[in-house]
């Protein structure tokens, strides 16, 4: 199988699609919650590439921060984890994910960020809690 390998903040990281999502307990990526869900943040990497693609980290996680802006909260929650230069691979035609159980949160409309530690590169999903 071909791997493409790329620098920190070099080229042919265009082609990898950077995602947040939104899921209640069971998984499912969706836009309208009630209060009693309990949503998990995912940050998704998504390669459509035919061949795995490479990229290193400073640290060992991929995502720097997780954000919740919502009209009564603003939350940024920076990731723990190891400061250990880590390479991380892409499957061809596939993804890779982190997530993060976030709870139950107050009916809003809201907007979830999440920033990569890859370029400091982020993404973002708006949802509604009823």
């Amino acid at each position: 199988m071909q791997r493409r390998r790329l620098g920190l903040l070099g080229g042919g990281a265009a082609a990898l699609g950077l995602d947040a999502e939104v899921r209640d307990a069971k998984g499912a990526v969706k836009t309208g919650f009630y209060t009693s869900d309990v949503l998990t943040f995912a940050a998704v990497i998504r390669n459509p590439c035919t061949e795995d693609v490479e990229f290193q980290s400073n640290v060992g996680c991929f995502v720097a921060s997780w954000g919740l802006a919502g009209s009564k909260t603003a939350v940024v929650e920076p990731t723990v984890c190891d400061q250990a230069i880590t390479d991380f691979t892409v499957p061809a035609e596939g993804i890779l994910e982190e997530t993060v159980v976030w709870g139950q949160v107050d009916a809003d409309k809201y907007s979830m960020t999440v920033t990569y530690t890859y370029g400091s590169m982020s993404a973002f999903a708006n949802f509604q809690v009823k």
